[in-house]
């Protein structure tokens, strides 16, 4: 290791940076690189088993999460595996991890809004031809007045 060098009287006013470059040689600053970038991302099937597990896991961690927050909040949990598998595997993982998040979340949380009924898939159509239907039920519970029409 070098000595340290002592700093000039006039470079009391000079921006810290410059100071410090003095001080930090270049293996220092390589090794820094080289603890924050990565040169090459792992593997495509680690990643693509990555975000399969995040997403298998934040749907867990849903569940119970219904209780306590409104389920249109909770969309925010998907997020976490969506940013880890951008940071380290770029945009085209990401952004797969991303639709698939999405279709987990509507198919786990999102409650159905048109769920098919028994007359919409046409259950009932050999009771309304055979008489039998709604009309007879109607008719039973007011009683006599309503098979004569009035």
């Amino acid at each position: 290791m070098s000595a340290l060098r002592p700093v000039a009287a006039e470079a009391t006013c000079t921006p810290v940076a410059p100071l410090m470059r003095q001080y930090v040689g270049e293996p220092m600053r390589a090794r820094l690189v080289s603890l924050v970038a990565r040169p090459t991302a792992p593997p495509l099937s680690v990643g693509l088993a990555i975000a399969a597990s995040l997403i298998i896991a934040e749907t867990l961690v849903l569940c119970p999460l219904k209780v306590v927050a409104p389920e249109s909040a909770l969309g925010v949990v998907y997020l976490l595996g969506v940013v880890v598998v951008a940071i380290v595997w770029g945009l085209w993982l990401a952004a797969a991890t991303c639709v698939v998040s999405v279709l987990a979340f509507d198919f786990f949380h999102i409650p159905r809004c048109f769920v098919e009924s028994d007359s919409s898939r046409g259950l009932d159509r050999g009771n309304a031809r055979s008489g039998r239907g709604a009309s007879s039920e109607h008719a039973v519970r007011i009683g006599p007045t309503a098979r004569r029409g009035g």
